[in-house]
């Protein structure tokens, strides 16, 4: 396809000569021909350069340039003022899009006068395995950006065909260092007109390639410095005080994702040090009372209320305040089942934690400032080995292809399994009333999804009938606990967000929601720890 308008795809190049021939190849196969592509070698140290130069004597639409090394954002930076298209769109040299990417963001751009258009893509594995990722679009309006801000859901852009003045007006550059995307986080949309969706999976990011450089660098303290780079810019544009909860719960996702994955960097000698230097960021730039980074808060749930908390606080060890895979039953339980070989991944640990009891003694022995709960666990049945106590069987267990065959199984639709839960639940509200202040309890009604899609558009699980009768049992599971635990907030998720995003990362299940649905409960949790009405 010949369009009328120039597009400059931007390559930044960066010793990837086992990926750079395939990524070259999808660009020049486009079905949309009228393009510049800029190949920007910035200073590697392979046979890039050799493969760029081969095709530019074969294209004569490639430019190509070497540069010393600056890392990713320089070079992106280079690309926009290099292009003479009046569209720009970036491609990462170890990637790949379709031959259609251009042609289908073009005409959507044309069709409905846009700014800048996004895409689906697909995240693939060095398996091969590719997985769909459909990241939330919504309406173009301002309390939508607040969500997309708040769910990073507006990170790559690399998804994007953009008009090449919305950068130059707006001055947005990406910084040095790894990163980069999230240092401009939601700049593009906060300076659009309007936004257009492409609802196609056009790009192939490379998730895990050896090399990769936001791999090697996640859990370090490089994190640090594009989030202070993007508050920063925020601030200099003036629209700190609008998203400065967004901005908030996104640096302490991050930051705690990244604390967790530490490793010794040049910046620091200990992960102590990071831990301190953290504090001063988060303190200094958000103004936050040492208060807010010494409270206690634990989380006693599924994956989305894992999520929450995550977004919530930050803390040097994050994962000990997770309770997921994990039920009422199990906790309240005495003993700890059978032997399980211990496993250092997440769900290692919250078999371990389930296994040992460990949120119950945590509730003997500690005060806690809030505590947020779910019952989306409580949909498992239960494992019972008599006087060794109780277990979750989870999905978390079963996976681990561990046979109890000396435990009784509960099910969870069973009249034993509810009198069980009522009398657990009674001895759990007993530790909690020791534990925290019922004005700091959150119960979060969270049910298992009974659709799937994209938002507006979503289909009904085939197991409805199934959902629905967990989700039934789940309500009143709810009920109970309120009319047992008087004073504590109750928080009900918007029937708008009671859908499964179907490109979810870890599987489209019931018992995973979109991630507007988290920020939605967030900012609810928000609101009353700000001092504003009862949820």
């Amino acid at each position: 396809m010949q369009g009328n308008d120039l597009i400059s795809i931007i390559v930044p190049v960066y010793n990837v000569e086992d990926y750079l021939e395939q990524c070259i190849q999808s660009i020049i196969e486009q079905t949309y021909t009228n393009l510049e592509i800029l190949l920007i070698n910035d200073g590697s140290e392979d046979h890039s350069e050799q493969i760029c130069l081969k095709w530019a004597r074969e294209d004569k639409r490639i430019v190509y340039v070497y540069k010393k090394n600056e890392t990713l954002g320089p070079t992106r930076n280079l690309g926009i003022q290099m292009a003479r298209g009046k569209y720009i769109a970036f491609v990462d040299s170890d990637d790949w899009i379709d031959s259609r990417f251009i042609e289908k963001l073009y005409a959507c751009m044309i069709a409905e006068n846009c700014d800048f258009v996004r895409c689906d893509y697909y995240r693939v594995k060095a398996s091969g395995m590719a997985v769909l990722n459909n990241n939330e679009y919504y309406p173009f309006e301002q309390a939508n950006i607040h969500k997309m801000i708040g769910s990073t859901q507006a990170i790559t852009i690399w998804t994007g065909l953009y008009l090449k003045e919305l950068w130059i007006r707006n001055e947005i550059k990406m910084p040095p260092g790894p990163h980069q995307d999230l240092a401009i986080l939601g700049l593009t949309f906060l300076s659009a007109k309007k936004i257009g969706v492409c609802r196609e999976g056009l790009y192939f990011y490379r998730e895990d390639r050896t090399g990769n450089t936001t791999q090697k660098v996640l859990g370090s303290d490089s994190i640090l410095n594009p989030l202070k780079y993007l508050v920063g810019e925020y601030k200099r544009r003036g629209l700190f005080d609008e998203y400065r909860e967004e901005l908030l719960q996104v640096c302490t996702d991050r930051l705690n994702t990244s604390i967790n994955k530490f490793r010794q960097g040049k910046e620091n000698a200990s992960k102590q040090e990071y831990v301190e230097n953290i504090k001063t960021f988060l303190q200094k730039e958000f103004n936050l009372p040492d208060s807010f980074l010494e409270r206690k808060m634990i989380a006693v749930g599924g994956y989305d209320l894992q999520r929450v908390l995550s977004k919530s606080f930050f803390h040097e060890n994050i994962e000990e305040f997770k309770y997921q895979h994990s039920s009422i039953i199990s906790m309240m339980s005495d003993g700890g089942g059978f032997y399980i070989e211990p496993e250092e991944s997440y769900r290692g640990k919250m078999i371990e934690a389930d296994r040992n009891k460990k949120l119950k003694f945590f509730l003997q022995n500690h005060n806690l400032d809030y505590i947020l709960i779910d019952f989306m666990e409580e949909r498992y049945d239960i494992l019972d080995f008599g006087n060794n106590g109780c277990l979750t069987y989870s999905d978390a267990l079963k996976e681990r292809d561990i046979q109890p065959d000396t435990a009784r199984v509960i099910r969870r639709d069973s009249k034993e399994c509810a009198d069980k839960w009522r009398s657990s639940c009674l001895q759990f509200i007993k530790l909690l009333k020791r534990s925290v202040d019922p004005r700091k309890v959150f119960l979060i009604k969270f049910f298992l999804a009974e659709r799937y899609g994209e938002y507006g558009k979503e289909d009904e699980y085939e197991e409805i009938e199934q959902i629905r009768k967990i989700n039934g049992i789940l309500g009143d599971y709810y009920t109970y606990f309120e009319e047992n635990f008087m004073g504590i907030n109750v928080i009900t998720l918007n029937s708008e967000y009671c859908y499964t995003d179907k490109g979810m990362r870890y599987g489209c299940y019931p018992w995973h929601l979109n991630s507007n649905a988290q920020y939605d409960i967030q900012s609810k949790i928000n609101h009353y720890m700000r001092g504003g009405e009862r949820a």
